[in-house]
């Protein structure tokens, strides 16, 4: 980790978890991306106070250590002005949305219509101040046979389909796609039909599919302050707050520390040692998302200040290539080393990965010719407007997303040695899904 990384982290950690820096400076261990601790306010002029924004920005974290920087830096009046403006920006962007989001459980509670609020605000409860969690839009689910009739309700009452109408248009027509967006009044919603497949397999996927559509039946009421909004019960929640990090594995999107975040805060409020064996062990053991449970969890504790009292996620016992605990535990963390250092090589989204970059990306999540011909294909008729009009082109789909990677590769600067690189990514990245045991 180089020192300004360090630094985003442990501004993160003493903003979560209510640390307060002497002298209304960042505490000791807090680095700059320099050499030295900030603790003066001379130090602080040398602080590249751009550079932590940007990396904050690209990992979705911005608003998480804000407050805390404005309170307990020595920084430029200037630059705490700045990061206020963020802050009521974030905060009014964050309300915009939630109040969009009672306007539309209202509207289907209205018609006899259960849905299911994920991600967002059931992430966003977790944290110690949750309108502080960046938001981009509105998920949620209903019953697969509610569907069309949520679909045709939310058009009648304004919300129209987001985005490209020929890539719209086609999520409604195909059941192949998991799921809608529309859009109302600037905010995006994702009305889902079922969670988005994975690198896990068929097989996994159907059984949380499974498990989602169950959760239906169980529904119950989170609370942020005066909001209340339907939302799966605390396992199911868990398990898609967790899976989401799995899905931005799968399709190339990137992890942003946002994510880890998400599951972090979340482990802290629920899953303790005993909550841990009684509860979650066996339920993500089922779904092959044990480890990753406890990775991601290990690297709240390394990196981001996660409670250390907490004890599951200190090792895997069944690590064969483990001879002791101690060696299990050592292979963990080495693990989760090599997981922080691609996400923030990637950022949320994939953010700081170009589209070359993207296009290896395609290499290391499938497993064969014909699973990445099938993804380059999907890929493709997102991208080729003339394939989505013209069902005679659309055949080819994969193969013009095929020549878009492959027309960004070279023209890279060396183009060989840049696919040579692409394949290392791929493999590397391979060995690090086969770490969580989900490949």
């Amino acid at each position: 980790m180089n020192t300004l990384q360090t630094t985003i982290f442990n501004l993160i950690d003493a903003a979560l978890h209510q640390k307060t820096g002497a002298n209304n400076s960042v505490p000791q261990d807090i680095k700059r991306a320099g050499s030295s601790p900030v603790s003066k306010a001379t130090d602080a002029q040398d602080t590249d106070w751009d550079a932590i924004l940007t990396e904050l920005e690209n990992q979705a974290v911005i608003g998480i250590p804000l407050e805390y920087m404005i309170n307990n830096t020595d920084a430029p009046q200037e630059q705490k002005d700045h990061w206020t403006n963020i802050v009521y920006s974030q905060v009014a962007q964050w309300t915009k949305i939630i109040e969009a989001q009672n306007d539309l459980i209202q509207l289907l509670n209205k018609n006899g219509i259960k849905l299911a609020i994920i991600k967002g605000i059931t992430a966003a409860m977790n944290y110690p101040k949750p309108d502080y969690r960046s938001m981009g839009d509105v998920d949620f689910f209903v019953d697969e046979s509610d569907f069309n009739r949520t679909y045709e309700l939310m058009t009648q009452n304004g919300y129209s389909l987001a985005g490209d109408e020929s890539i719209a248009q086609m999520h409604v027509e195909k059941e192949k796609y998991h799921h809608i967006e529309l859009m109302k009044n600037g905010v995006t919603f994702e009305l889902h039909r079922r969670m988005s497949d994975t690198v896990q397999g068929k097989e996994t996927d159907q059984k949380i599919e499974a498990m989602i559509q169950e959760g239906m039946n169980h529904i119950e009421i989170g609370r942020v302050g005066t909001y209340e909004f339907p939302m799966f019960e605390k396992k199911l929640n868990g398990l898609i707050i967790l899976r989401h990090i799995i899905q931005h594995i799968g399709q190339s999107k990137g992890v942003g520390l946002r994510h880890v975040i998400d599951w972090m805060t979340f482990v802290e409020k629920n899953v303790d040692d005993d909550a841990w064996r009684a509860e979650f062990e066996s339920y993500l053991d089922a779904v092959d998302l044990k480890v990753a449970a406890i990775v991601f969890a290990r690297i709240g504790q390394l990196y981001l200040g996660m409670d250390e009292s907490i004890e599951w996620c200190k090792g895997v016992v069944d690590d064969e290539n483990a001879a002791t605990d101690v060696q299990a535990k050592t292979n963990l963390d080495t693990l989760c080393q090599q997981w922080i250092e691609q996400i923030m090589e990637q950022g949320n989204f994939g953010k700081k990965q170009t589209e070359a970059d993207q296009g290896a990306s395609v290499l290391y999540k499938n497993k064969n010719i014909f699973t990445m011909i099938g993804s380059l294909q999907g890929l493709g008729m997102q991208h080729w407007e003339a394939a989505r009009k013209h069902k005679a082109l659309r055949p080819l789909a994969w193969a013009y997303q095929a020549g878009r990677y492959a027309r960004k590769g070279l023209g890279r600067k060396n183009p060989i040695k840049s696919l040579k690189s692409d394949m290392d990514k791929s493999n590397y990245k391979k060995e690090l899904l086969k770490g969580l045991k989900i490949d």
